[in-house]
């Protein structure tokens, strides 16, 4: 997970790539709860070997959370270039989860190169053409140590011309993601930004009307060589406003999230072992109407503080073993006014041990499989499987 070398070689996560606003996720919501083990589980599912950003293969993690619900992160791009090296057809694929649910995208796009600037137009393209994404990318790279990289995404961009579900935008819809890396001397950093300006939607399938901002960013800074010291902070806000007339009473609804977490780490890259030694810290806070998916009024509260170590041990020339433990405290506060039976409160220590052996399948390219069971060290019980797939093209 260490982030070495040039700006190029930051690693690639769904915070520092182009995060369009996704109708679903306004009027249906996240279709899942969280409970006490969801964010330890997905804290320890993280890559084990860093994501190259704008480089072409495969790239996944997939693990229990709990025995219905699966966490999955896949990412897939291939890069095909034309013969004078200067256009190129790009296909990115990716199936992941944010707050606000489960989604995919699907982009193909051409892009051209103008000396140190990349210019390409790519579509989450889809069999109703109303919801097709559309993407304008503007990358400029110039020096190795620099990078930035700007989109216009325009979600759903034919919605209203083709659309025949009965819901249209009655405002323009734009999300904006920008991004910064750059090395000076030891230091590296990234910034990358999701923004989404007010939305107003009309579904009269549903009979709601629906407005939404969202913005999320992301901040990553590092530095060292024999001791590597990483800070990553990450912080999302949504304000969602509804007016929902099914009977004729037009009962208005809000939503609101305040999310930001932090992790900080320091890895001794001198020493056999090459430990890192870490803390992650995360506050997630929800009032309001959820959506349709669960057709709830919350107040939930979470608030997560682990510690952790890990290490990275070559047992062969192919089979490397990385061992981690996390330890910490988890306070959950959740309550609903629909449902008063769901309410609960939780506050307890809990801990996990993961094992992951990795091998080393194409050492041309540096392509890993990875397999870890794992182990909760508050009870004795088995904490699921994870399996991750690192696979450079």
């Amino acid at each position: 997970m260490v982030v070495l070398g040039s700006a190029a070689s930051a690693s690639a996560d769904i915070w520092s790539d182009p995060h369009p606003f996704r109708r679903e996720a306004l009027i249906e919501g996240r279709d899942f709860e969280y409970d006490s083990r969801s964010f330890l589980n997905r804290l320890s599912y993280r890559p084990l070997f860093t994501v190259p950003a704008g480089g072409d293969g495969i790239f996944g993690s997939a693990g229990s959370v709990t025995s219905t619900e699966l966490y999955l992160d896949v990412a897939v791009q291939q890069t095909l270039r034309f013969d004078d090296q200067r256009h190129s057809v790009r296909l990115n694929y990716r199936r992941s989860e944010d707050y606000d649910g489960y989604f995919d995208q699907q982009r193909f796009g051409y892009g051209m190169d103008v000396a140190d600037l990349r210019l390409a137009v790519s579509g989450d393209v889809r069999g109703d053409k109303a919801e097709t994404d559309v993407y304008f990318e503007a990358d400029w790279m110039p020096s190795e140590d620099a990078f930035w990289r700007v989109n216009l995404i325009l979600p759903d961009a034919y919605l209203n011309q083709k659309g025949e579900s009965e819901a249209e935008y009655l405002t323009s819809a734009r999300s904006w993601f920008v991004e910064w890396r750059q090395q000076w001397l030891a230091w590296q950093w990234r910034v990358a930004i999701n923004t989404t300006p007010t939305i107003r939607l009309f579904d009269s399938v549903v009979d709601q009307a629906a407005q939404a901002e969202q913005h999320r960013g992301m901040l990553e800074l590092s530095v060292g060589e024999k001791w590597h010291w990483q800070l990553r902070a990450e912080g999302e806000r949504a304000d969602r406003q509804f007016v929902i007339d099914p009977d004729g009473l037009a009962e208005e609804k809000a939503f609101r999230r305040r999310m930001h977490a932090v992790t900080t780490s320091v890895q001794a890259t001198q020493w056999q072992l090459t430990p890192t030694f870490g803390v992650y810290y995360l506050r997630l806070e929800e009032d309001g109407w959820t959506g349709l998916a669960r057709s709830l009024t919350v107040a939930d509260r979470y608030e997560e503080s682990y510690a952790f170590v890990a290490l990275n041990h070559s047992l062969t020339q192919r089979w490397q073993w990385q061992p981690a433990v996390y330890v910490g405290l988890t306070q959950q506060h959740r309550s609903a006014e629909e449902d008063p039976d769901r309410n609960s409160r939780t506050d307890r220590f809990q801990g996990k041990l993961s094992l992951p052996f990795s091998y080393l399948a194409k050492a041309e390219t540096g392509a890993y499989l990875s397999l870890s069971p794992s182990f909760y060290l508050h009870r004795a019980a088995f904490g699921g499987g994870n399996l991750q797939l690192h696979w450079p093209f």
